[in-house]
């Protein structure tokens, strides 16, 4: 199985509201931890984020969304 992977938005992860990360504002973070072992209940912020990619629109995030495995 993969690892957990997760849309998210420059603006709603952003630590400096000056930081527009370059108009990189559609992400893709991929968790350090496999799709079934997943507990919902406690959330993103329970998990490490192996990774952290960065799309300048959505269409080009959705897409890249689809291709990955982890």
């Amino acid at each position: 199985m993969s690892n957990v992977k997760c849309k998210v938005h420059w603006l709603s992860e952003r630590a400096d509201e000056r930081d527009d990360n370059n108009g990189m504002h559609h992400g893709i973070y991929i968790f350090d931890c496999k799709e079934e072992d997943f507990d919902p209940e406690l959330g993103m912020g329970a998990y490490n984020v192996l990774e952290s990619l960065w799309y300048g629109s959505e269409k080009e995030r959705d897409n890249q969304f689809k291709t990955i495995q982890r």
